[in-house]
């Protein structure tokens, strides 16, 4: 969302804040030579946490390849043995394109980094979302 003009990430935020959805925005900031992948386990291992404490059932996630999926998948089953996470949490992942809804993450996390250079509005924009039935916001983490 960075690289789109002005007026078309104010239409994105808007359009995102219309949505039936809850938002989660996990960051972390890595650590010097910290490989990506690292840091990607980091804040997926937070976010399935705070998800299963919303009681959400499936989280769909864009496919990455058969190898990235299956590392994602092996993650849930170690956060559900060690109990971090109940068994009743479970991941799917598909495909960009057959998934429409897979370019609001990408969105959000634009919006989360224009805040963050100091362009706050199009994340002030999103987190102004209208409540929908069943929409409401996750508990704080356990």
């Amino acid at each position: 969302m960075t690289d789109r003009p002005p007026s078309r990430r104010r239409k994105i935020a808007a359009a995102i804040a219309e949505l039936p959805l809850r938002h989660v925005i996990v960051v972390r900031n890595g650590l010097p030579g910290e490989r990506a992948e690292r840091r990607r386990r980091l804040c997926l291992n937070r976010m399935l946490y705070d998800l299963d404490a919303a009681e959400v059932h499936i989280a769909t996630f864009e496919s990455r390849g058969a190898p990235d999926d299956r590392r994602d998948r092996q993650l849930v089953d170690t956060m559900r043995a060690s109990q971090s996470i109940s068994g009743q949490l479970r991941i799917e992942h598909q495909k960009g394109p057959l998934e429409p809804l897979l370019w609001v993450p990408d969105a959000v996390c634009g919006a989360l980094t224009s805040q963050r250079t100091g362009e706050g509005q199009y994340l002030e924009i999103i987190e102004r979302t209208k409540p929908h039935p069943g929409n409401h916001p996750l508990r704080p983490a356990r």
